[in-house]
């Protein structure tokens, strides 16, 4: 244990966060410490994942860019679940908290079509079947 290591926050909601004062207090600090074994959790890898807006007298946060990691997917249908469930927890993120929440991960574009596929696949069937229909009336 690190002696010369002073907590941060000595005190904390009863969400166990810290005052939105000494949140603000201690983020310079926070992001310009390196990254060591004793604090492996400090800023400088997220240095410049944190847009600050500070024209008003209280510092607020535009952006924040916040990295994930999904279990191990091995097939097709590990991959749709996590997106569908990645998009679900964006989306309770977005609700509960009133922000824009966006996720992003290169194999989300591929995998994304998936999750239509089904109603594509019904309207395109649907609308070749009424031009079929429609056609075959008439000629008859």
């Amino acid at each position: 244990e690190n002696v010369t290591c002073v907590k941060c926050f000595q005190e904390f909601n009863e969400y166990g966060r810290p005052s939105q004062e000494d949140f603000y207090r201690w983020l310079p600090s926070f992001q310009n410490y390196n990254l060591t074994a004793l604090c492996p959790m400090t800023g400088t890898a997220y240095l410049n994942n944190v847009l600050f807006d500070d024209s008003d007298t209280e510092p607020r946060i535009l952006t924040s860019r916040l990295s994930y990691y999904h279990t191990i997917l091995s097939t097709q249908a590990d991959y749709i679940n996590a997106l569908r469930t990645v998009y679900d927890l964006s989306d309770a993120i977005s609700e509960e908290y009133g922000v824009d929440v966006f996720c992003y991960s290169l194999w989300y574009v591929f995998f994304e079509q998936y999750l239509y596929i089904d109603t594509t696949v019904a309207v395109t069937l649907g609308l070749a079947l009424s031009t079929f229909i429609c056609v075959c009336f008439v000629i008859t």
